[in-house]
Formats: structure tokens, sequence, C-alpha cells
């Protein structure tokens, strides 16, 4: 490779490396500071927490959830949901055990949810903030084809720069063997 293309070679290695570091930091210094996350593949909170977001949320006690916290949680057996559910409360009412009984409605849902339902574990994940679409990659990467790609992509330029050094290695082996031919030959 030219000294002219190995200066912009070397910049675009680093903007990469650099880019690659602060995605991972991105995911995983969050967790080092005690948050949890998820990403939205529902639509049912659109316009506040859109499709494919990645939410990061903090346990909270059940006893200070308040009307208008955004929960992450698993409906009540039966509902017909089998998996977590990012919604507002819209309700706090006590049961006759004395525990919390909540309502949560999605912000684009024009209805509340068709469940009340009892937390009794003693905390719950509220969310603390959202990046908007940041989830793509991450929904995306949960397909092994893509995956394969975007791990086989990177390692056949790897192969191939690998390749186009090792063709220039030789090339310039064999045009010194020339250039050594071609000198006189003196008596030793």
């Amino acid at each position: 490779m030219t000294n002219a293309l190995r200066r912009p070679a070397a910049w675009l290695g680093a903007v990469v490396l650099l880019l690659e570091l602060a995605a991972g930091l991105f995911l995983v210094a969050p967790a080092l500071l005690g948050y949890d996350r998820y990403v939205i593949t529902g639509g049912s909170m659109t316009g506040t927490i859109d499709k494919y977001s990645i939410v990061f949320e903090r346990e909270v006690p059940v006893g200070g959830l308040e009307v208008g916290d955004i929960i992450t949680y698993l409906p009540p057996a039966g509902s017909g949901t089998d998996s977590l559910v990012t919604h507002r409360i819209i309700s706090i009412g006590t049961s006759p055990d004395g525990l919390r009984v909540l309502r949560t409605q999605g912000d684009a849902n024009p209805d509340p949810d068709p469940w009340k339902f009892e937390l009794v574990q003693p905390a719950v994940n509220t969310v603390a903030w959202h990046v908007p679409y940041a989830g793509w990659p991450l929904i995306a990467l949960a397909d092994p084809q893509v995956r394969r790609f975007v791990i086989g992509l990177p390692a056949v330029a790897v192969a191939l720069f690998a390749a186009w050094e090792l063709v220039g290695a030789v090339r310039r082996s064999r045009a010194g063997d020339e250039t050594d031919a071609r000198l006189p030959q003196t008596a030793a």
C-alpha cells in the first residue's frame, strides 16, 4: 500500500475503532451504573417512547411508584401477554390484602390495559431515560443472518487487506531480487 493510502486508511481505522468503543460504552456503562436496558418492540408508547428505542430503567421500590410513572412488568397470568410490557401507570389502588393494585395504559393506546394487577415483588423497573431508535442494531443482531454478515464482512475485509499486503511484499521482494541480479558481481 502506498504512503498516500496508508494515512487515510489509518485514520479510517482509528475512527471506526473509536465509534465501536463509543457504542460499546453506550451499551455497557449504563449497566455498570445500575440501569437495565430494553428495546421497545411495540408501538403502544409511540409519541413518548417510539418503537425500537432503547429504554434505560432503574429498579424502584413498589411503594415509591406514582401515577404517571412508566414501568416495565410482566402482565398477570391469563392476560394473553407473556412478554414484558412498558406502560404508564394511570391508577394505583389497594387490594384487600393491602397490596398496591395498578392499572396501566400505553400512551398511544386509546384504552387502558384490560387488566389490573398487584406487584408482589418489592421493586419494579421504571423508565429513567431512553434513546430513540437506537435499538435497531440490537434487533437486527438478533437475526442470525445479520450477525453472520456483520461478523463476516469485516473478516473478509481483513483477509483481503492481508492478501493485498502479502502480494505487495512479494512484488517488492522480487523487484529487489531483480535489482540485485543486475548489479555487477565483484570477486571475493
